[in-house]
Formats: C-alpha cells, structure tokens, sequence
C-alpha cells in the first residue's frame, strides 16, 4: 500500500484534517451509514471474481488484518487505531488468534538459556 503511495493518497484527500473520511463515495444515505456502501461495493467484487463462500466478506478482512498485525507483534493499540477503534477492548474481539509459531516461539524463547541435555540422556 505505501509503495501505491496510500498515505499521499489519504492526505490529499482529507486535506491534512484528521477524523475526515477516506473514502466520502461511500457514505450511505444516512450520515453515519459508512459500511452498507462499501460491503455492497466489495461484495459486487467479489461475487464477479469468483469468491461465492458466504464468510468472506468484506467486514472478514478486518478481521484477517488484526490477526497478520498480531503475527508480526504489532501492539494491540496500534491495531486498534489501523482498524479505526476508538478503544482496544474492541479490537481484542477481532480476529481468531495469535499464530501457534508465533506462540511457539515465545514459549521457546522462555528456555533459551536451559540445558536440556541431561534431560536427553536420562532413560524414562
């Protein structure tokens, strides 16, 4: 996305201010009615690409954001702020989890300096 040049893209856009839509196309017929729009928008998409599973939507792709994030051990507040919460409590919800590698390494890194070598040769 930086290489698209996304952020000139965003400044341009909401001429610097923060809190102004990205995207102002897509406001529905209410005010406050930003994601019926954009969700009918990728839907149409998706359907002409080919992609028929119901739960693949275009909501779901927050939801695979926050788990890529926490793989790559983004903190939960900067996640939340990419997903456009105004509280963590909120992002914590989304997503499935943290990778089991990503867990697995942490749990190893706990006995980086043990020597398990004496544990090896014992016959059980």
């Amino acid at each position: 996305m930086l290489k698209l040049r996304l952020l000139e893209w965003v400044k341009k856009t909401t001429k610097g201010k923060q809190n102004k839509l990205i995207f102002p196309s897509l406001i529905g017929k209410q005010e406050k009615d930003f994601s019926k729009p954009a969700t009918s928008r990728v839907n149409n998409y998706r359907k002409k690409l080919g992609f028929t599973a119901r739960d693949k939507t275009f909501h779901s792709t927050r939801h695979t954001i926050a788990d890529e994030l926490r793989n790559q051990n983004v903190e939960e507040y900067s996640i939340s702020k990419i997903l456009g919460h105004s509280k963590t409590d909120v992002t914590s919800g989304y997503g499935s989890d943290t990778s089991l590698l990503i867990l697995k390494k942490y749990i190893d890194s706990c006995y980086d300096d043990f020597d398990f070598e004496p544990l090896k040769q014992m016959k059980l």
